[in-house]
């Protein structure tokens, strides 16, 4: 299971860095569910849904829980295709 969810990645940053600039994406959001909340689960970092939930589960496909975490961990949603997430903002450091 583990050498079938790193081929899913591989391929899905092959197919991130072969599209052309000018492809359509998607703007993909990252929305935990219900469940993910109560328990203080983020989708960045809930490997389970990656091989279990994402594309794997009707009721995440329908609603489309954690879509980009999903699509960055080779567990995308039929169609989509996530825009790169801009880097994160620098933080500013204290003066010393």
């Amino acid at each position: 299971p583990t050498t079938e969810y790193n081929d899913d990645r591989a391929a899905t940053r092959q197919l991130a860095e072969n599209a052309s600039p000018s492809a359509a994406c998607t703007e993909c959001s990252d929305e935990p569910n219900a469940y993910m909340v109560g328990k203080d689960l983020v989708c960045d970092e809930y490997p389970y849904a990656y091989t279990k939930l994402c594309k794997h589960n009707a009721n995440w496909a329908k609603q489309k829980f954690c879509q980009r975490s999903c699509f960055e961990n080779g567990a995308g949603y039929n169609g989509d295709v996530c825009c790169a997430a801009a880097p994160p903002a620098p933080t500013p450091r204290a003066r010393q």
